[in-house]
């Protein structure tokens, strides 16, 4: 026998007890038929046949927008206030909260703060005062998490098994803030990023969760994340940040991808500068920023032993002030004065704000300014557009 038919032959005779050893496998495992023969279970696999389970609806943790046991992604260039839009959806599920008018199911939030813990407190004491709940559903692990590393994996799928309550409430939210701090290697590296989804999916699977990556943006913010693009072909719903230019402390949020649905309308959402009652070390006030739920947003009346005092909104407060009079009209120094009191002159941040939230009623076209020249004066006449 020469050379060649001597290596033919072991590689024919392996092949042999290869297909041998899978056979043997195979029936080791029992065929179970399942669901009045739709679907088939061999061993830990289970297969459907054709159409089985067509009429199945999609269950979503807010309507139309984050689907249940979703791998989503959330991406926006530096300073577009993604951390603040991710706590923001994050803290509407774990109350049950609508969210733009969109019905939430309500369940906990595992929010992995990679990037620190303190900031993201305050931001959520933030949105508490706003929104008048409490968001003690929103459970945030203040530290960075390899999810490639098998052992952490099996304590983020522990600790959404411990943390269930009796009454079957769970962790259905995984946020993961920010993909680079979570990944580990090359976000332009095939290998690593794909690495990374598989583990992703994996949570996903194994803890019956949905998975929402925060992501920085590339350089061109309209084209999507950056890094490689096995990550946006692997997501079921993507969605972007990008700044308004119209207001300050105001974005628009963009749903680029539904896997399988048609994707949502832009939405505007607009974040208010909010008091949380403590001071710095200079006496300063500290301040975050959150959305004040509209009439639309709110699902039901405060449920909390604790409640908060929210503040009137600061346009509804201008509308009112308006209203009052019967010509629907008064001057820009009056208008201080019903929001900051006879203290004076205004200081920067004062007449910040005061500025923001009277542009942003004149871009929604609820007042009319009128400026006797290019500069602001208190003479100046603000009407209402609405009675």
């Amino acid at each position: 026998m020469n050379e060649l038919n001597y290596f033919r032959s072991i590689t024919n005779n392996s092949e042999k007890i290869e297909g041998i050893k899978m056979k043997e496998q195979l029936n080791l495992f029992p065929i179970t038929p399942l669901a009045e023969d739709k679907e088939i279970k061999i061993g830990e696999m289970l297969l459907s046949k054709g159409s089985t389970n067509f009429e199945f609806k999609t269950e979503w943790l807010i309507k139309g927008l984050l689907p249940s046991e979703s791998l989503c992604m959330l991406c926006a260039a530096h300073s577009t206030l993604k951390t603040f839009t991710a706590l923001d959806l994050s803290c509407a599920i774990s109350t049950g909260l609508s969210w733009n008018g969109r019905k939430t199911r309500k369940s906990k939030v595992l929010y992995i703060a990679a990037e620190g813990q303190k900031g993201i407190s305050k931001r959520i004491k933030a949105w508490e005062i706003a929104n008048q709940e409490l968001a003690d559903d929103v459970l945030v692990l203040g530290r960075s998490v390899e999810i490639t590393n098998a052992l952490q994996m099996r304590n983020l799928i522990q600790i959404v098994k411990e943390t269930s309550s009796e009454d079957g409430s769970k962790i259905e939210l995984v946020v993961i803030d920010t993909l680079s701090q979570c990944l580990v290697g090359d976000e332009n590296s095939s290998r690593d990023m794909t690495a990374f989804i598989r583990a992703c999916s994996e949570l996903r699977h194994e803890a019956g969760v949905s998975v929402l990556i925060v992501h920085h943006a590339g350089k061109d913010a309209s084209k999507g994340p950056r890094g490689h693009s096995s990550l946006p072909s692997n997501i079921e719903a993507m969605f972007r940040v990008t700044h308004n230019k119209k207001r300050e402390n105001s974005v628009i949020f963009h749903n680029d991808k539904q896997k399988d649905m048609d994707t949502a309308d832009k939405i505007t959402l607009d974040f208010s500068v909010v008091d949380l009652g403590i001071s710095d070390d200079e006496g300063e006030p500290v301040t975050s920023l959150a959305r004040f739920c509209s009439n639309g947003d709110t699902q039901h009346q405060p449920r909390n032993s604790k409640t908060y005092t929210q503040p009137e909104s600061d346009d509804h407060k201008i509308i009112s002030f308006l209203r009052s009079f019967s010509s629907g009209e008064a001057t820009r120094g009056s208008l201080k004065k019903h929001f900051f009191g006879e203290n004076g002159p205004l200081d920067p941040r004062q007449r910040q704000n005061f500025k923001r939230i009277l542009d942003k009623l004149r871009d929604d076209e609820l007042v009319t300014v009128k400026q006797a020249s290019e500069r602001a004066h208190d003479s100046d006449l603000i009407s209402i557009n609405i009675h």
